[in-house]
């Protein structure tokens, strides 16, 4: 199975990055695409196509966009399209196994952790969160239960200490987008070495909301400053101050703030100097990019020096 037709499954911007690869590659031709149905976004809630949408509607590619994906019409698609395989990345929805089952390779999914760690829906966040070293990439084979699939290929990289999900995602993307490719071009060979998880040691990651973004000042300062680094850019950590909501964008470890520091509650900052400390369950740690309701994002001093509050600062607990 040399060149291969590609049915593909996927909905936001990183996922139209792989689709936009496979577009290109001369080995491999998309025959028709899948999406998520089109949403209402912003102020106005005028539905919007996702990206990858859009560009299957840019390259004329079949396209559908199924609130439920796997009844007549989308099997009619699959087999119309000539599509020897699915590929799946970001998609946003379960696909049924009628649908695997109809193309003759079946279908693979890029997912970006070291499988079977970080089964689930928010891996690149939660690898962050849990202040891992280390993740990757995994091509599976697309099985009945969740990210449960034969290996067929993984890359690992680093996680450096001080990188937020949104620049984590955007270096590890092009190795995806390499391992999928490179996995393709030699798949028949690929497929049949293919090796099981070890579904003993799978752990386990949910989407993550706006819910999970309040700030707990009672946790160790490590795990505040790793929650930051999760949600940034989306849907971005936050905390109280002065009865108004504050987004907090950037922090670091901080073990040289104020004396005063020392005497503070869970949750109280001081300011010296451009700086801004706040007191957790354990350590410092100091706010370098904050955002208040309303407002543009500011560094810590920019943000100090327009506050009329007496300090210490009370920052509120989730």
């Amino acid at each position: 199975m040399g060149s291969l037709k590609v049915a593909f499954f996927g909905s936001p911007s990183i996922s139209a990055e792989l689709l936009a690869a496979l577009l290109d590659s001369s080995q491999h031709r998309v025959v028709c695409v899948f999406s998520n149905p089109d949403r209402p976004r912003g102020r106005s809630s005028q539905l919007q196509a996702t990206p990858v949408s859009l560009l299957a509607q840019q390259q004329g590619i079949p396209l559908s966009r199924s609130e439920k994906p796997g009844g007549r019409e989308d099997l009619a698609l699959l087999r119309q399209s000539g599509a020897d395989i699915g590929v799946v990345f970001a998609y946003g929805q379960l696909i049924p196994m009628s649908m695997v089952h109809s193309l003759p390779a079946g279908m693979v999914n890029l997912h970006a952790s070291l499988l079977p760690e970080l089964r689930g829906a928010s891996p690149i966040q939660s690898a962050i969160w849990r202040g891992m070293t280390h993740t990757g990439w995994s091509l599976q084979k697309l099985a009945r239960e969740l990210d449960s699939g034969e290996i067929i290929a993984q890359r690992s990289m680093d996680v450096d200490p001080e990188e937020t999900a949104g620049e984590l995602t955007a270096r590890m993307l092009p190795e995806g987008i390499r391992l999928t490719l490179s996995a393709l071009d030699d798949f028949q060979a690929l497929a049949s070495l293919a090796t099981a998880q070890e579904h003993s040691k799978a752990s386990y990651c949910r989407k993550i909301g706006p819910r999970e973004a309040i700030i707990d000042w009672r946790e160790n300062a490590l795990q505040i400053h790793n929650q930051v680094r999760a949600l940034n850019p989306a849907p971005a950590a936050r905390t109280s101050l002065d009865g108004g909501l504050v987004k907090v964008w950037r922090t670091r470890i901080s073990p040289d703030g104020p004396e005063e520091l020392q005497a503070l509650n869970c949750g109280e900052g001081l300011a010296s100097k451009q700086r801004l400390w706040v007191r957790c369950g354990k350590d410092l740690l100091e706010i370098l990019e904050l955002q208040a309701e309303g407002r543009r994002r500011q560094q810590a001093g920019e943000f100090v020096n327009g506050l009329r509050l007496p300090a210490p600062y009370k920052f509120g607990n989730g």
